[in-house]
């Protein structure tokens, strides 16, 4: 009787494939031959790794990249043990006894035959192993890029208190670049890989060019993805620091804030709302308490009873977390107790707020109602191409002019920047001057007193002379 086992010679190592980030040794493939009492070690010619190995079966149990398919394998151990067994049977049908030679030699021709076909098909198979090996790596790269992102927005969105519309202006950033690897095409996977300065220049190329965006929005999609990618490479996702010096140039067109002059602010005081459109009462209100406290609308839709004294307003608001205190004027004052009810709790809303959506639209609508129509000229790009229109100035009212015209105001009538700040939580000088619009009037006034070093007496005394 023959018995056929196969073993892994560990004593010798051939080379080393990896794994993830483990490197595995690879061991020659031993055929143990016993009979009449004999035991006999050949070599298969064949090779695996240890993981690869199932000493149970004797059989490769899978498949790893850089090494031959388990198929070739297991199908050349089928066979390496079968001509041990025919050689046997022919001897036994001769009446002769089976000799070390008749094993050696049936065992060695089929390991030649092995090895033509191994390198007839290595060329193929090889070219087949690599493109499956590249497939699976981006693969891989792929759900690597987008854990990291599903990462990012969990922990700094629950570490920062991100709003529901912060969320949405990053996953609007990555819907962007999803549609860039789907119009790419051609087996291409996101990874942090790409977003080298080559990566970055074409996405920047991409937002402008294939997406329409302007330059605003191209600008504001880049900051998104840098800090994406800052936060990645300081946790360690990626190595790559292309990010923090690819700085393209983008043209911006600085136009003023939009805000209330102090005369549309008293017209839109003395408005009366039609009977006919009831919803524009609570709007109003709400747009008037933004203009005379400087407080967000978010803020303001979650002001509470408990945030209120008699003479200020105690809020932290959600964006920076630091807590501000706004002194109460006659117009704050007056709303408040239009909407305060003695029944309420501390921890209830104060203001029966609409969605921000629906606020901004019947803003529109009250401004035009109440005359707030001066023409603006609004100045943009798209690329190098400058886009110049004229609009009227409530058809681009937010909610957000509420808070650019408590502080456009309060620095034209002399309050210090200094308090402002403190009023409004921000923290430096620059923050503030996006802010800051000052009105026509105060200008004249301005120039008005220049006009006594630029007068037309000087000019003429210095003719005179002359």
């Amino acid at each position: 009787m023959v018995k056929v086992n196969f073993i892994l010679r560990k004593r010798g190592q051939t080379n080393v494939v990896k794994k993830g980030r483990v490197a595995y040794p690879v061991y020659p493939i031993l055929m143990r031959v016993s009979f009449n009492g004999k035991r006999m070690e050949l070599s298969t010619g064949l090779h695996a790794c240890e993981i690869q190995w199932n000493k149970e079966s004797q059989r490769v149990k899978l498949d790893v990249d850089g090494m031959m398919p388990k198929s070739y394998v297991n199908a050349g151990l089928e066979q390496l043990s079968g001509v041990v067994q025919l050689a046997n049977s022919d001897s036994y049908r001769k009446g002769q006894i089976l000799t070390d030679r008749k094993v050696s030699n049936a065992v060695a021709t089929l390991r030649a035959r092995l090895a033509r076909t191994v390198k007839h098909n290595e060329g193929k198979e090889s070219a087949n192993a690599t493109k499956h090996a590249d497939e699976c790596a981006k693969t891989k790269r792929r759900k690597y890029f987008e854990g990291a992102y599903q990462d990012f927005m969990r922990r700094e969105g629950d570490s920062k208190g991100w709003s529901k519309s912060t969320r949405e202006k990053y996953n609007s950033m990555w819907n962007h670049i999803t549609k860039m690897e789907r119009m790419k095409g051609n087996g291409f996977c996101l990874s942090f890989d790409f977003f080298r300065e080559k990566g970055l220049a074409e996405y920047f190329h991409f937002l402008g060019e294939s997406e329409g965006l302007k330059n605003t929005t191209v600008k504001k999609q880049l900051e998104f993805l840098r800090r994406f990618l800052h936060w990645a490479f300081k946790h360690k996702y990626h190595t790559i620091d292309d990010f923090k010096y690819f700085t393209p140039y983008i043209r911006i067109a600085q136009n003023e804030p939009i805000c209330l002059t102090e005369k549309e602010l008293h017209q839109l005081q003395h408005f009366r709302v039609p009977v006919e459109k009831p919803s524009l009462f609570r709007v109003k209100d709400i747009f008037l308490f933004a203009c005379y406290t400087g407080l967000r609308y978010s803020d303001i839709a979650n002001l509470r009873y408990a945030n209120v004294t008699d003479d200020h307003i105690a809020v932290t608001p959600r964006k920076t977390g630091v807590c501000i205190r706004i002194p109460l004027n006659d117009g704050s004052r007056a709303i408040l107790k239009k909407y305060m009810r003695p029944d309420c709790k501390g921890a209830d809303t104060i203001f029966p707020c609409p969605t921000l959506q629906k606020m901004n639209s019947h803003l529109k609508t009250l401004c035009r109602l109440a005359g707030i129509t001066s023409e603006i000229t609004l100045v943009s790009y798209h690329g190098e191409n400058r886009i110049q229109e004229t609009v009227s100035k409530c058809d681009k009212m937010s909610t957000h002019a509420g808070r650019r015209t408590f502080i456009s105001l309060a620095i034209a009538n002399g309050v210090p920047p200094q308090v402002v700040l403190k009023m409004t939580g921000k923290r430096t000088i620059k923050s503030l001057q996006v802010y800051i619009h000052i009105d026509e009037e105060p200008q004249e006034k301005a120039m008005d007193l220049l006009n006594k070093i630029f007068s037309d007496d000087s000019i003429s005394q210095s003719d005179n002379k002359d």
